[in-house]
């Protein structure tokens, strides 16, 4: 596998079609719209590259004062934004516009994006925004990543096994490609339901692939997979951004791994933030889940078993008030919901799609 291997993206807008240099050369305010796991951050991290410019999450760009004047921001995950109000992203553009950017680029979830955000950032900015959509990638390009994730493998083969799940219109989407692909080796090469496609991602990405690792302090599997759904479970109802080895740190940001779950041997904590279901964050001594979606996921699966527990039990009221203050999902939270309907019993479908359809709709697995 090539490690930084990248496809360049084409964008469109409600007017033509452009390649990335050409948005990032002609437009002074940019807002990237997409599906989850269409390549936004990618995409925002080759922008970073060509303008020699770190990409900053709205949560970081939001909790932090360390921001240079004059200079180019590009600002990932608008929709991950903790809403602790409805003036939290009027907070992060005016924030923005303090600071006079030479140029602005932002991204955002499509389904969390209202036309009223980009009324806002005409508003406080004084010039109009360009808004991008990606163009989904083809078949040809969707071969090209799968043989350079799976060199070995037969992308033709692959999709014939896809296809038998309806799924085939998803691997326009990097993310999914790459998580049905770890999902198919997985599984040996056979699915055998929807569900297990994604239960097998996770024990694909979490298993141990480096021969050399020391495996005397490495957690069986399964609890490993558990530590993980209940640490991801507790990053997204909090709105944390990951988690944090660091003993002396105190960061709402990053809280420390060992105050979400407790461990028997403090070198167990590595085994967990080793798997490919984390990846750096910051700096060394942070770690955030690698996708978005495999974080819903299991956060989905740590909550739905919670509720479904004999004991030790918590209720879908309790999770509610957290994911749902006074009956309105959480922006940032769509996509929890969408998949603990989707892993839910039919009592617990029922109430969620009750409060918030278009959420299962747009997010996790509608069918």
């Amino acid at each position: 596998m090539t490690p930084n291997f990248y496809l360049p993206r084409k964008l469109y807008d409600h007017e033509k079609e452009y390649t990335e240099l050409e948005v990032i050369e002609a437009f002074q305010i940019i807002i990237i719209l997409a599906e989850p796991g269409a390549g936004k951050s990618s995409l925002l991290e080759n922008f970073s590259s060509h303008l020699s410019i770190k990409k900053k999450t709205a949560n970081i760009f939001n909790s932090r004062n360390n921001h240079d004047k004059h200079s180019i921001l590009i600002i990932d995950a608008l929709d991950e934004l903790v809403r602790i109000d409805q003036l939290a992203v009027n907070n992060l553009l005016g924030k923005a516009a303090d600071l006079e950017p030479t140029k602005l680029i932002i991204s955002s979830r499509s389904s969390e994006w209202e036309e009223s955000y980009t009324s806002l950032v005409r508003d406080i900015f004084e010039i109009e925004p360009r808004v991008f959509r990606l163009f989904p990638f083809n078949e040809s390009e969707q071969q090209l990543i799968f043989e350079n994730y799976k060199a070995e493998e037969n992308f033709q083969i692959f999709v014939s096994e896809v296809k038998k799940y309806n799924l085939e219109q998803l691997l326009s989407n990097p993310q999914f490609l790459k998580i049905f692909a770890d999902a198919y080796i997985e599984s040996n090469r056979v699915f055998s339901d929807r569900k297990s496609i994604f239960n097998q991602a996770v024990k694909a990405l979490a298993r141990e692939t480096n021969s050399t690792f020391n495996v005397r302090n490495e957690l069986p599997l399964v609890k490993k997979i558990e530590s993980t759904e209940e640490i991801f479970a507790k990053l997204l109802l909090s709105g944390s951004e990951g988690v944090s080895t660091n003993v002396n740190g105190s960061d709402t940001l990053y809280p420390r791994i060992d105050s979400l779950i407790r461990l028997d041997n403090t070198d167990l904590y590595s085994s967990v933030l080793s798997s490919r279901l984390f990846q750096l964050a910051e700096n060394e001594s942070i770690h955030q889940p690698s996708h978005k979606i495999i974080a819903e996921f299991t956060a989905a699966n740590y909550l739905v078993k919670k509720i479904n527990a004999d004991r030790n039990n918590i209720s879908l009221h309790q999770c509610l008030s957290i994911i749902a203050p006074n009956g309105i999902v959480r922006d940032e939270l769509r996509g929890l919901v969408a998949w603990m309907a989707a892993l839910g019993d039919k009592s617990i479908q029922e109430t969620l799609i009750n409060i918030d359809p278009y959420a299962v709709l747009a997010n996790g697995d509608p069918s």
